[in-house]
């Protein structure tokens, strides 16, 4: 989740890509990995290695969108990520541009992010 929360667009090879929450993080904040704890830091034991995720938080008044368009936001990105795997374009209901259309949603910075929901009624 850590990764994911700092992820930037189109990060693959072994890394993951950004997903909803990561954006939603990004869009209020930047988040950043301030360290990481192996297991045997905690006990009982995980499974996993641990994480300690700062998220220096954006005030109101320096977001790019209004409330409404916030909403918007949060529409397109749960439709076009219920279908990850899938083109922009064939999840959302939007005129795009080509190369925007041939993106899939992990793939699309903050602010392409942003245009589309300031474009979309």
């Amino acid at each position: 989740l850590a990764q994911r929360l700092v992820a930037q667009p189109g990060q693959m090879n072994g890394r993951p890509p950004v997903n909803r929450i990561g954006l939603f993080v990004q869009y209020h904040g930047t988040p950043r990995i301030a360290a990481n704890f192996p297991p045997h830091s905690f006990w009982p034991q995980p499974k996993v290695h641990s994480c300690l995720v700062v998220i220096e938080v954006r005030p109101a008044k320096e977001l790019p969108l209004t409330p409404d368009k916030e909403a918007t936001l949060a529409q397109l990105v749960r439709l076009a990520f219920g279908q990850p795997r899938k083109k922009i374009k064939n999840s959302l209901a939007l005129p795009l541009s080509p190369s925007l259309g041939k993106k899939r949603p992990c793939e699309l910075t903050m602010e392409e992010w942003i245009e589309l929901a300031l474009h979309a009624q």
